[in-house]
């Protein structure tokens, strides 16, 4: 196992940790952070779509097995993918101010985040969700994954920075010279 899968492991680890335990005491108004979703937007705007897109279904899996919610296991791995990978498509294309166009794109993707994860809810019929509450949960969302990701984005740049390298054994891929 390479180090750098290491790292992301430890990073993931470390979200869903901080997802399941201090994100619940800091909510306003019964909204709190998606860290996992902030990790996976701050992968995606670093390393690119591939990295944005594996790291996002790894940490959207993980988030299903955890939550213990009443929606699907993989509903919330299928939205973190979809994220991820848009989120890394739109990296090229990011020009000015890193902090400005990290905040924008993260708003972007919460909305797109919950209003795919509550849409595919009420598709599913499950009940938990209504149209009212997808729109208030994607502004909040829109709104905590842009004071979040720019945050999440100091250490996931350290990392990237740190394990780079060429391509990988497993995968035969490396997206823009780093490695997963």
């Amino acid at each position: 196992m390479s180090a750098r899968l290491l790292a992301l492991g430890v990073v993931l680890l470390t979200a869903l940790l901080l997802q399941s335990v201090v994100t619940p005491m800091i909510a306003i108004g019964g909204w709190g952070p998606d860290i996992v979703l902030a990790a996976v937007v701050a992968f995606a705007l670093i390393d690119g779509a591939e990295t944005g897109a594996r790291f996002g279904f790894v940490a959207g899996l993980g988030s299903d097995l955890l939550s213990g919610g009443p929606h699907l296991v993989g509903l919330m791995a299928l939205v973190f993918l979809l994220v991820g990978e848009g989120a890394g498509r739109l990296r090229p294309y990011l020009s000015g101010s890193e902090p400005v166009t990290a905040v924008a794109v993260s708003a972007v993707a919460g909305i797109v985040a919950f209003g795919l994860f509550g849409g595919m809810s009420l598709l599913l019929d499950i009940r938990s969700f209504t149209f009212l509450l997808i729109v208030q949960g994607a502004l909040a969302s829109a709104a905590w994954t842009a004071v979040t990701v720019p945050l999440a984005m100091v250490p996931v740049r350290a990392i990237s920075r740190r394990f780079t390298g060429g391509e990988t054994a497993a995968t035969g891929s490396s997206v823009a010279g780093r490695q997963w």
